[in-house]
């Protein structure tokens, strides 16, 4: 077992996209930001683990590193998705213990904890564990530093909000009306 800063990210809005554009150009859209995601990965010390559909699974072994490449993503769809319903990431970062197959791919709670942020997320938010945090430099200028849940300070590039899983299980089967499992 090895650990890792583990992302999930999704592109919030590329379904009305879909219905704005038509099915081939929307694609094109939602192609070329993952591919530059997948960049943006790769210059942070990161691994891609796999795309799906419009989100991304990525492993980074620095906290630091992780979230720096969310916020990177993030600016590249403030700056590149334009008009009346623009593309904003959805992002959910955590911390923890994987297992890796033969081909590659990831396994295990770490895996769930990161995918269950990002679904928790909201347009425009990262979401970090505290396991995650707690791994973060002190240095991290103030405007982009992780706040304690609650608290509402706008970040200049994205909120991000601080919860752990306890909190975003009990958020998630308060939000879907039962447990999370």
């Amino acid at each position: 077992m090895t650990t890792r800063a583990l992302i999930f990210v999704d592109l919030a809005g590329s379904t009305r996209l879909y219905e704005q554009l038509g099915d081939q150009q929307a694609l094109r859209v939602v192609q070329q930001a993952l591919g530059r995601f997948c960049q943006t990965v790769i210059e942070h010390r990161g691994s891609v683990i796999k795309t799906m559909g419009d989100g991304l699974f990525a492993a980074f072994k620095e906290a630091s590193d992780a979230v720096q490449a969310c916020r990177s993503m993030q600016q590249q769809l403030k700056l590149s998705s334009t008009g009346p319903h623009p593309l904003k990431l959805r992002a959910g970062i955590h911390w923890g213990s994987v297992l890796t197959d033969p081909q590659g791919d990831l396994f295990g709670d770490a895996v769930n904890v990161s995918a269950r942020l990002c679904d928790f997320a909201q347009p425009g938010q990262l979401l970090i564990s505290n396991d995650l945090q707690e791994r973060l430099p002190d240095h991290l200028p103030a405007e982009h530093a992780p706040r304690a849940a609650g608290e509402t300070r706008a970040a200049v590039e994205i909120d991000v909000d601080l919860l752990d899983v306890e909190q975003v299980d009990e958020a998630l089967g308060e939000r879907c009306g039962g447990g999370v499992g």
